[in-house]
Order: structure tokens, then C-alpha cells, then sequence
């Protein structure tokens, strides 16, 4: 199974992609042995915004989130 990898660019360079330590296993049967993150970028009348989110793969539950207007304007 292949799983989609995206590749990033900043100001037409690209970068580095991190390697994937769990190809598309989102099933644990036990716990603490996997977490996935995004990251996504939200418009509002005063600016961008920035929300970050981690998943307990064992769980199936956002675990942690944050938003904050770290990354700027978009």
C-alpha cells in the first residue's frame, strides 16, 4: 500500500520531507505507539490563523490542539 506524500515547497525551493515511520498503518492495537499531526491555515476578517491538531492512533481522539497566529497572514 502506498501512501500519498506531499511535496512541500518554500519560495520555489523544495524541502525536505520527513520520512514516514508509520506507512499507512492508522490501526494500533496497543497504545502510546503512534500519533499523527496537521497543521492548516484559517482566514477571519482580522488576519490568518494558524491550528494544530495530534491524534492518538489508539484512541481515535485529537489528544491536543492549538491555534494560534504564529504563521502570519495568508
Amino acid at each position: 500500500q502506498t501512501c500519498y506524500k506531499r511535496q512541500h515547497k518554500l519560495e520555489d525551493k523544495p524541502l525536505k520531507a520527513v520520512d514516514n515511520l508509520l506507512p499507512c498503518q492508522f490501526y494500533l492495537p496497543v497504545p502510546n505507539q503512534g500519533w499523527v499531526s496537521d497543521i492548516t491555515g484559517i482566514r477571519t476578517y482580522e488576519g490568518g490563523l494558524s491550528a494544530a491538531t495530534m491524534l492518538n492512533l489508539f484512541l481515535r481522539r485529537i489528544v491536543g490542539w492549538s491555534i494560534d497566529d504564529i504563521m502570519g497572514k495568508y
